[in-house]
């Protein structure tokens, strides 16, 4: 089988629970081989999954690779789809990033000095001899 087809799409949704997006899970080609129960369960292979017919996958362990389609299986990928996933994808990673850093700012500006507060109690009480603020 090519290596573009070594999961089938059935089975990437098995893993992934038929969800969306980037998810890791246990890789099915080298963790059943692993001796250690935790490097059996281990989440080695992330898959990408934007659409509800397409999927890709790649295992940082094994290196397995591809990707699936539920209807026409290991069928030429579109590139210019695959362009505009990635564009998609990056927009929202850009989004997330952006509400990341107004929520750091928010608790930036919503810090309190620590004296006379509880958490001056914890701090002493873990042996920290800084002054405070």
């Amino acid at each position: 089988m090519e290596a573009a087809c070594r999961l089938a799409f059935v089975e990437i949704i098995d893993l992934i629970a038929d969800g969306y997006g980037n998810i890791d899970v246990a890789c099915p080609e080298c963790g059943p081989s692993r001796r250690s129960p935790a490097n059996q369960r281990r989440k080695t292979l992330r898959i990408w999954r934007e659409e509800s017919d397409f999927a890709r996958y790649y295992c940082v362990r094994c290196e397995v690779k591809g990707y699936a389609r539920r209807d026409d299986g290991c069928a030429p990928i579109d590139l210019t789809q695959v362009a505009r996933l990635r564009s998609d994808a990056a927009a929202r990673n850009a989004d997330r990033e952006e509400e990341q850093h107004r929520k750091a700012n928010r608790l930036w500006r919503s810090a309190r000095p620590a004296q006379g507060t509880i958490v001056q109690t914890y701090l002493i009480a873990r042996g920290t001899t800084a002054l405070f603020p």
